[in-house]
C-alpha cells in the first residue's frame, strides 16, 4: 500500500495546495522521512492507531470492488483493536502513564508480556474479555457467533464473499469498535489519551529536530475538533468519505 499526502513546504512557499505525492508504508509506519517531487524534506507522522489503518484499508479495498481483501482487513482491524483497548486498560487500571524509554519497568515488562502472545489471537482475545470484565465490571458484548463464523470462512477456508456480504460484516465491524472505542475513550480519558499519543510523543521526541513536521490522519474513526465526539456515526459514512478522500491507494496491477 501506498499514502499519498500534500507538501506543507510547497503550501507555505509556493501557495501550492495540490502537490500530492505518493510513498510506501512499512511495517514501522509511525514515521517516515519522505521528500516530495519538488525536493522538499519533511519527516511525516501518521496520527493513527494501527486498527484504523487497516479498516481504512477495508473501506479502500471494498470501494476498489475488492471484496475479500476488505473482509479480511476488517477482521484484522479486530484483533488490533482489542490490542489497542488492552494497552488503554491495563493502562487505567495500574494508573500508569509513564514513559518505557525512561527506564518505567512496568512499561518494558507489558512489552515482554504482550510478546509472548503477540503470535496467538485467542490469548490475546481471552486477555481482552477479563481486563474488560475488571475494568467495567461486566461480561463484555462480542461479535456474534454469525459474524465470527464468515470471518474464518473467508480468513480460513479461503471463501469468496459477495459485496452485501462483506458490506453487513463491515457494518457490524464499525459499530463494534466504534461503540467500545466510545466507552473507553469516555471512561479512561486519561489512559486513552496516553496510549493514543505516546508513539507520537516518541517520535516528535526523537525524531523533530527542527525539521518540518507533517501530521496525517486516517478517516474512519476521527474525532471531530469542534464537538470532541466521532466524526462517522455510521458505516456508510465512513466508507463515503474514504471514496472521496484518497488517503490511502493500491499500486496499479
Amino acid at each position: 500500500m501506498r499514502i499519498s499526502t500534500r507538501c506543507t513546504v510547497c503550501e507555505i512557499l509556493e501557495n501550492d495546495y495540490e502537490s500530492y505525492f505518493m510513498f510506501d508504508i512499512t511495517d514501522e509506519i509511525i514515521i517516515q522521512s519522505v521528500t516530495c517531487p519538488k525536493g522538499h524534506p519533511s519527516v511525516l507522522i501518521l496520527t493513527h492507531q494501527r486498527f484504523e489503518l487497516l479498516f481504512d484499508m477495508g473501506l479502500h479495498a471494498l470501494n476498489d470492488g475488492y471484496c475479500r481483501e476488505a473482509a479480511t482487513n476488517f477482521a484484522v482491524a479486530v484483533e488490533r483493536f482489542h490490542e489497542f483497548s488492552i494497552e488503554v486498560m491495563t493502562a487505567a487500571l495500574k494508573n500508569n502513564f509513564g514513559k518505557p524509554h525512561e527506564g518505567n519497568n512496568f512499561n518494558s515488562q507489558y512489552l515482554t508480556t504482550w510478546k509472548k502472545m503477540s503470535q496467538q489471537s485467542e490469548r490475546q482475545l481471552g486477555a481482552y474479555m477479563m481486563l474488560y470484565l475488571l475494568s467495567f465490571n461486566k461480561s463484555p458484548d462480542m461479535l456474534s457467533n454469525k459474524t465470527t463464523q464468515f470471518r474464518n470462512e473467508v480468513t480460513h477456508k479461503g471463501t469468496f464473499p459477495s459485496k452485501e456480504r462483506v458490506m453487513e460484516y463491515g457494518e457490524t465491524v464499525f459499530n463494534y469498535i466504534k461503540d467500545k472505542l466510545e466507552e473507553l475513550r469516555h471512561t479512561f480519558p486519561e489512559a486513552f489519551e496516553y496510549v493514543s499519543q505516546k508513539q507520537l510523543n516518541q517520535a516528535l521526541e526523537q525524531n523533530a529536530n527542527g525539521v518540518l513536521v507533517q501530521i496525517n490522519q486516517t478517516a474512519s474513526f476521527n474525532i471531530d475538533e469542534e464537538t470532541g465526539e466521532l466524526y462517522h456515526n455510521s458505516f456508510e459514512e465512513a466508507l463515503f468519505t474514504c471514496s472521496k478522500f484518497q488517503f490511502l491507494k493500491s499500486d496499479p496491477v
